[in-house]
């Protein structure tokens, strides 16, 4: 606070004070772009309650759009790729894979599974990353990705494949291993092919 000896506390705000206001998605995603250093943009909102966290979540893929993710050129890129946290693979497969389609056809580029508890389970993540076309189980549509990521339907198709499997592919997928059950099972889990 000015005036304020040094090495005091700062003042707090009155405890009837309003509450800082929230920034729009549209604002956090200028933030976001902001940071020279990074390399990508990550997002967890969505790893504890997804239904919860994906509108905002789409929101903000919106604001990245409108605020110039995409760098405009000769070959249009990716600024900032986008990395998002999806909810547990186990013990409903169907639903991980609806969701993790949902946030693929945004342009998320790289999904974080979380709390990875065996190989099988990430194999069953890692086919949700992929096109029925390519051995995956991904519906064919694509959302709003092929214009997230600055090219064509046909084109997108082409990119959107898991890396390292697909060399040309540029999805990528991390496995976080958060139980005992999963530490058990680190090296299958880590010798799967799929796996950036």
């Amino acid at each position: 606070a000015a005036g304020a000896p040094a090495g005091s506390a700062p003042a707090r705000p009155a405890a009837d004070a309003p509450p800082a206001p929230q920034k729009s998605p549209a604002e956090l995603a200028r933030d976001a772009l902001a940071q020279a250093n990074g390399d990508f943009i990550f997002d967890g909102s969505m790893e504890h309650d997804f239904d919860r966290g994906y509108p905002g979540f789409a929101q903000f893929m919106r604001g990245l759009s409108e605020a110039g993710v995409l760098e405009r050129g000769a070959r249009p890129r990716l600024r900032m790729p986008v990395t998002a946290k999806t909810p547990e693979v186990a013990p409903n497969p169907a639903l991980a894979a609806e969701r993790i389609a949902k946030q693929l056809d945004l342009g998320v580029s790289t999904i974080v599974f979380v709390d990875v508890q065996s190989a099988a389970e990430l194999k069953q993540g890692l086919a949700a990353m992929r096109f029925r076309a390519n051995g995956g189980t991904r519906p064919d549509a694509v959302g709003s990705a092929p214009a997230f990521w600055g090219m064509s339907e046909g084109d997108y198709r082409k990119k959107a494949d898991l890396w390292p499997l697909n060399p040309q592919g540029e999805l990528t997928a991390w496995a976080i291993i958060e139980s005992k059950e999963g530490l058990a099972r680190v090296r299958e889990i880590a010798a799967t092919k799929g796996i950036a």
